[in-house]
């Protein structure tokens, strides 16, 4: 499969990983260094793809979800969410970092439930006009991503998985960590401030902020 070369859309990162992986807890490790970035977070990030997200992932209602379903939904949260917010702010200077990319859907339809990969990234190169982020990858484990979620208070369909959905997940990500450009994969299992400092240290490296 070819590789995804294009150039850095600069200043948007992404922090991607499965669930349990410490991205948002990072992210907010980073708040002194990110004051003035605009935070948004995927699914959701707008009224309208809020409420996809709740539809989609929440066990309340009790349906299974056609993974297709799943992956044209989220696209459409994910079409809103350029739309409003990250195109507008991007075009106006500010500095935008995203709690997931069109890389979710690739690990999570894609790996973890069979979706086809190249036409996940065909829609979504489209829905996301072809931006490029710098992509920090918390890779985990299975086996430990089990073991935090035992702590979650607000588990969803995907966090109830068993194992095996997790394998195939972490490695359609390695996968795709090979196609696609500016893509630094950070080791999850290290303490939080280790996590912390190897993010950081990206963004410096790349001018993004200054530790």
């Amino acid at each position: 499969m070819a590789t995804m070369k294009s150039e850095l859309v600069r200043p948007f990162v992404v922090v991607e990983g499965m669930s349990s992986s410490g991205k948002s807890t990072a992210v907010r490790g980073m708040d002194k260094y990110l004051v003035d970035w605009v935070k948004v977070r995927e699914p959701g990030g707008t009224e309208f793809g809020d409420l996809i997200r709740t539809v989609v992932q929440q066990t309340e209602f009790g349906h299974p979800v056609d993974p297709l379903a799943a992956f044209l939904g989220y696209s459409a949260s994910r079409a809103q969410l350029v739309s409003e917010v990250i195109m507008p702010q991007l075009v106006d200077g500010e500095n935008v970092i995203s709690d997931r990319w069109w890389y979710s859907s690739y690990a999570y339809q894609g790996g973890g439930e069979g979706l086809d990969r190249g036409f996940i990234r065909a829609v979504s190169l489209k829905v996301t006009r072809g931006l490029v982020p710098l992509t920090l990858f918390f890779d985990l484990v299975p086996e430990v991503v089990l073991e935090r979620r035992g702590a979650k208070d607000d588990l969803d369909r995907y966090d109830l998985q068993a194992i095996d959905f997790f394998a195939r997940v972490r490695q359609a990500y390695l996968e795709l960590g090979e196609q696609v450009d500016h893509w630094r994969v950070i080791d999850a299992s290290q303490s939080r401030d280790k996590v912390v400092q190897d993010c950081l240290e990206v963004l410096c490296e790349y001018g993004l902020v200054r530790i």
